[in-house]
């Protein structure tokens, strides 16, 4: 039988390992975070090793790999985590496993390399430059007029993004190294989410955000919608097709990022894996459709039919305030397109960034793009009302 590793770092829904892969028809070892063994320790396993410093020792993860493809040839090798993705392809690189490599998971983990990627592909992307210095920014920033965008070249959520409206927003950077400074160019962004097996995409969906993920950060209630324009979508899939085989991405998931301004379509940047906040959890509860099975299929190089997709939306609700909130008429937070709700009513401070610890997260469900956007705009509506400073 096939080995397979499993690295995880999750506990929850989606890291029960035991419903993508039928134990009895593949050995399946794990290594896995501390406390995040739930399931794992359920399962018919052939070696199961917790890594208790696991987020700051992929040394040990990697040793831990070895050691168990010493006992047993591993085969496959299936990490979820935007955060394991190059620790996996360091280890198929290493053990001569098929899949991607620590080499091609660089081109949808590095913001700088993906775009040098597809530079001669006619894929149009904003002018970019990576950084280590003050300096170097500066030299862009000469050529280049404001607004503009700083953010790791590595990374997920905006994390570390920040817009430079003028050069005293530059002090804001505190370390340049590992950096890269871009064009902000004013348009829609669009995400793409999908599996790509065997060359082709089994399942593909096309959204369009209602703000974006850096107001979010900002407290700014983070929205998406399906777009149900049948031209925009079969452009979109083309362009998402060429991106994907320019970059060497196949048999895996992808959340690709682009902007559309005067009828073009930009690169933003993509990730080889699930696209977060609430992508997999709306595809799979309004959908039935678990990413995660398809991309462990396309993992395993098993057949994958044509998966349909329905027109939804979620919309993701942060604290707006520098202080903890309490949300009032709870009740009344409601819409006849919704499919799901999860309100938390109130909290006494701040909490740090996060997509999970947020007041408000909902999903819908519709006919069209324009009434599902609707209701998304009036439940944000209702939320504004609602919430209150405490």
């Amino acid at each position: 039988m096939m080995h397979v590793l499993i690295i995880n770092r999750y506990i929850d829904e989606f890291s029960d390992y035991t419903k993508y892969i039928d134990h009895n028809q593949y050995v399946v070892s794990y290594i896995y975070a501390k406390d995040c063994g739930e399931f794992i320790k359920n399962s018919s396993t052939f070696k199961a090793v917790e890594v208790i410093d696991y987020v700051n020792n992929s040394q040990a993860v990697y040793n831990a790999a070895i050691a168990i493809h010493q006992d047993k040839k591993i085969d496959f090798v299936i990490a979820y985590s935007e955060f394991d993705l190059d620790l996996a392809g360091e280890i198929r690189a290493s053990l001569n496993i098929s899949g991607a490599k620590a080499r091609e998971t660089e081109l949808f983990r590095d913001k700088v390399k993906m775009k040098q990627a597809i530079q001669g592909t006619g894929v149009l992307y904003p002018p970019f430059m990576e950084v280590s210095s003050r300096t170097e920014a500066l030299e862009f920033i000469k050529n280049n007029k404001f607004p503009l965008i700083i953010k790791p070249r590595t990374g997920a959520s905006s994390q570390g993004v920040i817009r430079l409206n003028n050069l005293c927003d530059l002090d804001q950077v505190k370390d340049f190294i590992g950096m890269q400074i871009e064009c902000f160019i004013e348009g829609t962004i669009l995400h793409v989410d999908g599996i790509i097996a065997k060359g082709k995409l089994p399942y593909c969906k096309v959204s369009r955000y209602i703000n974006d993920c850096l107001q979010f950060t900002f407290g700014v209630p983070l929205g998406s919608v399906t777009i149900d324009d049948e031209k925009v979508y079969q452009l979109v899939s083309k362009l998402t097709l060429k991106i994907l085989n320019a970059l060497q991405i196949d048999n895996r998931a992808f959340h690709l990022e682009l902007i559309c301004f005067g009828g073009e379509y930009y690169f933003l940047e993509i990730g080889g894996r699930v696209g977060g906040g609430e992508i997999p959890f709306i595809t799979q509860g309004v959908e039935n459709v678990d990413l995660f099975q398809l991309w462990t299929d396309a993992s395993l190089h098993l057949p994958i039919k044509q998966v349909p997709h329905k027109l939804t939306g979620f919309l993701m609700v942060p604290n707006p305030f520098q202080s903890g909130y309490s949300i009032l008429n709870e009740a009344n937070i409601n819409h006849e397109l919704m499919k799901f709700k999860k309100i938390i009513p109130h909290s006494k401070e701040k909490q740090d960034f996060s997509y999970e610890n947020i007041p408000g997260r909902f999903h819908f469900s519709g006919n069209t793009t324009e009434e599902i956007e609707n209701a998304i705009l009036d439940i944000i509506d209702k939320v504004g009302h609602s919430i209150q400073a405490i």
